[in-house]
């Protein structure tokens, strides 16, 4: 008799303990489309480029750095496959960097301000862990960069398109929202800015972002 109202007992109390139970799984347990859809998000950032090619008919001996902060937003759609995401992302940020690029002489310079950023990349990676919510991935696409450039009062504004690649880290920390850290390397292409301010420059170097994405 007390042994059978024990197994009674027992029944019952694993009975209650189920749900609570599947909840813990549920909550550990990698969902099979979880980063499939659109999302929106913002982010800050720092930029450090340096420029070359030819300023005032000779080479550049001190290309910048044209370096300083971003802050920006960004838009995409992702697609996951198993345990593999791929997407296509679009930013843009407005930015505070400057710097000096000075020729071979070192007798002609002009201050250089970065005003703007955009890019659009293709992204694949790989989810980690059980709860595949770790995405590690690369990242490549065009850029488009704006310039003002300042030779002793002569100002022009310039826009260099280029390329980029890099990779990061996102992490979701809710079904809708992630965090995600990322590194790029930017080139453009040398662009003959004419007259007295410069020709045939282009820049190169490194952009670092931290972001919040919002998931639909």
């Amino acid at each position: 008799m007390i042994y059978s109202k024990l197994l009674g007992a027992g029944v019952i109390l694993a009975a209650a303990a189920m749900p609570n139970a599947a909840k813990a799984a549920d909550a550990f347990a990698p969902a099979a489309d979880r980063w499939t859809g659109p999302y929106v998000g913002v982010f800050g950032g720092y930029v450090s480029l340096d420029a070359d090619g030819e300023y005032e008919g000779e080479g550049v001996i001190d290309g910048g750095p044209v370096k300083g902060f971003l802050y920006g937003g960004q838009i995409g759609y992702n697609k996951q496959i198993e345990s593999a995401v791929l997407g296509i992302e679009a930013d843009i940020a407005l930015s505070d960097a400057d710097g000096d690029v000075v020729n071979d002489s070192g007798t002609e310079f002009a201050a250089t301000d970065l005003n703007y950023l955009a890019t659009i990349r293709g992204r694949a990676g790989m989810l980690l862990g059980e709860s595949e919510s770790t995405l590690l991935f690369a990242t490549a696409g065009l850029a488009v960069a704006e310039f003002d450039v300042d030779f002793e009062g002569e100002a022009g504004t310039f826009t260099h398109l280029g390329v980029v690649a890099g990779g990061g880290l996102e992490h979701m920390l809710t079904e809708q929202i992630s965090v995600k850290a990322e590194y790029n390397y930017m080139v453009t292409f040398d662009k003959d800015t004419g007259g007295s301010s410069g020709e045939d420059i282009g820049y190169d170097g490194h952009v670092a972002k931290l972001g919040v994405n919002f998931h639909f």
